[in-house]
């Protein structure tokens, strides 16, 4: 017994010298122990499970002399945050076990589900709308198209889409634990969107109606929690992080960030959605560029699968609030692939009867659409805050925002 204790203390006089080393334990609060954790010395040592089993090991424990760190590593906080580092350690392992061409893999019936329901829906919505009578005449000079075209290609890329993306949902059960299932707010936003669109296509239906359901899209992604931490890395990479912790009196659930993050999304959602509109003024310009855009944004998500550190675990988990990381997931890494893959398999199987001359045109259903999907997926690429990977986003997004800033 006595051999056993003395392998405990051991072992436990490195564990004391950096827990010294990262400005004594004993005296942080307890907001500030993810911040203790994320010293490199420190968190390198927890990555051991034996060193996490030896904070709680009474043995160990009864060697400390002293009292008030002791004290600290049995109180409530501490082991409520070292659980909250165990899980973060699983999760990051849980996701790293799976390869970038695993979860490709497993999503690409997504890809084949959107292409195959978009093109054999496309003739269906094109002769409805010519039975409708929803159709675009060539009845001004700035049109180039000398027939009567049919609206309602947007209904075939939001058949398609949605299709694919509720398929999705079937397969999440593969995925590692830690991924997130797609958001709610996602799917509000494709109909608020889609019914936005529509109604402009079928009537004159007044722009602060139209503004105003975008606006409802981009509400439903904050909610979310889409997008919310865009601000707070903004502020960190401006060095302003105050600003995180700076509360609004009248509603203290709300940070400064937060307030900022929430306008961002609109702003996102309103320019972006606009912005595809806007370019889709030739046959098959805006499929096209579409798909690009997918692909670039494809590669990307499975980039960033071999990047997931520690630290953004960490992040994700404060993020999530009382959500229990296990059973609800922390990352969207799963669901960026899978609507990057329904946005590329849509277009493709749109593009066929877009090419000039086109049979259906898109519409302000399929082009403000289309513009929401891409903002969608920019939006998850800064779920830390990472402002890199959403410049990086934007950039892949660069040809519709430089049409419309040349436009304006």
């Amino acid at each position: 017994m006595n051999d056993a204790a003395g392998a405990i203390a051991n072992r436990g006089q490195e564990l004391l010298s950096r827990l010294q080393e990262v400005n004594a334990l004993a005296e942080l609060q307890d907001a500030d122990v993810l911040a203790a954790i994320a010293d490199e010395q420190l968190r390198t040592l927890l990555l051991d499970q034996q060193t996490l089993a030896l904070l709680v090991n009474d043995a160990f424990l009864a060697r400390i002399q002293d009292a008030d760190l002791v004290a600290y590593l049995q109180s409530e906080v501490f082991i409520t945050k070292l659980v909250q580092f165990s899980q973060a350690i699983h999760l990051m392992e849980q996701i790293q076990s799976v390869s970038p061409m695993d979860v490709l893999v497993m999503s690409l019936p997504v890809f084949v589900i959107a292409f195959l329901v978009t093109l054999i829906a496309t003739p269906i919505f094109r002769h409805l709308a010519l039975r409708m009578n929803v159709v675009d005449r060539p009845s001004e000079a700035r049109k180039i198209h000398t027939r009567v075209t049919p609206y309602f290609g947007g209904l075939s890329i939001f058949t398609g889409m949605l299709i694919a993306v509720l398929y999705s949902t079937s397969i999440t059960d593969q995925w590692p634990e830690g991924y997130r299932s797609i958001p709610l707010g996602v799917f509000v936003g494709m109909f608020a969107i889609a019914v936005a669109g529509l109604f402009d296509d079928m009537t004159n239906f007044a722009s602060r109606f139209k503004v105003a359901l975008i606006l409802v899209a981009a509400a439903a992604l904050a909610q979310s929690d889409v997008g919310t931490r865009v601000a707070a890395g903004l502020f960190d990479w401006m060095e302003l992080e105050f600003l995180n912790d700076l509360f609004i009196p009248q509603f203290p659930n709300w940070s400064v960030a937060n307030l900022i993050g929430a306008v961002i999304i609109g702003i996102f959602v309103l320019g972006g959605s606009n912005a595809t509109n806007l370019i889709d003024g030739l046959d098959g310009l805006l499929s096209g560029v579409t798909g690009i855009i997918a692909l670039g944004l494809l590669a990307l998500s499975l980039a960033m699968l071999d990047f997931m550190r520690l630290i953004d675990v960490q992040l994700l988990q404060v993020s999530m609030g009382s959500g229990n990381p296990l059973t609800d997931g922390i990352t969207l890494a799963g669901v960026r692939i899978v609507l990057s893959l329904a946005l590329l398999g849509s277009v493709l199987g749109f593009l066929p009867y877009n090419f000039n001359p086109a049979k259906i045109f898109l519409g302000d259903c399929g082009s403000l659409l289309l513009g929401y999907m891409c903002v969608v997926i920019i939006l998850m690429l800064g779920e830390v805050g990472q402002t890199e990977l959403m410049l990086a986003g934007l950039i892949i997004f660069s040809f519709p925002i430089i049409d419309t800033s040349l436009a304006i």
